[in-house]
């Protein structure tokens, strides 16, 4: 039994796509510098509610950690009411991300629309998804180069008890690079 014309063109686009393009566009190895004092404490509000205040890290001292939120609002966090603390360790680019999603779109868009076109008897479809698929590369590198975000590692509250009196937290866990 032959398969139908849309089957084959995306499977096509498929082992285009899984098997050439990703190796073209890996993601950056060499990630950002980041504020070394930017952190997350997720506590209780005033409300009893559990929030997340993000700010920078002013002072460990031991009763708790105080953090300028982002008003300049300076607010200390008691040991006790501190539920996870998340620090900024890097900052990284998405481009591979963008590449392989542009890619997919662009293959996807410039297939199915030489197919409507043209209908199901041309043979230009594939030609047209490549185009496609590379074009829609190349913008998804470029929106990804330009997306930043900071990748986030958890400080354990133990950690943050013994260095009372500092003012930038001494903990790195290996994240597998």
């Amino acid at each position: 039994m032959r398969a139908s014309r849309p089957s084959r063109i995306l499977g096509a686009l498929s082992l285009l796509l899984l098997g050439g393009c990703a190796p073209w566009f890996p993601a950056p190895s060499r990630p950002l510098a980041t504020t070394p004092d930017q952190i997350v404490v997720i506590a209780p509000g005033a409300d009893g509610v559990t929030r997340e205040f993000g700010g920078r890290l002013q002072r460990i001292d031991s009763t708790g950690v105080s953090v300028l939120l982002a008003g300049d609002e300076p607010r200390t966090f008691h040991f006790d009411s501190i539920l996870r603390v998340r620090r900024a360790v890097d900052r990284k680019r998405h481009g591979g991300t963008g590449a392989l999603v542009g890619a997919l779109a662009g293959g996807i868009v410039g297939g199915l629309g030489t197919e409507i076109k043209h209908g199901p008897d041309t043979d230009e479809v594939p030609l047209y998804a490549g185009v496609g698929a590379a074009v829609g590369a190349g913008v998804g590198l470029v929106v990804g180069l330009l997306i930043e975000t900071d990748v986030w590692q958890d400080v354990p509250v133990s950690v943050l008890r013994r260095q009372a009196g500092g003012t930038e937290i001494q903990w790195r866990v290996t994240l597998g690079r």
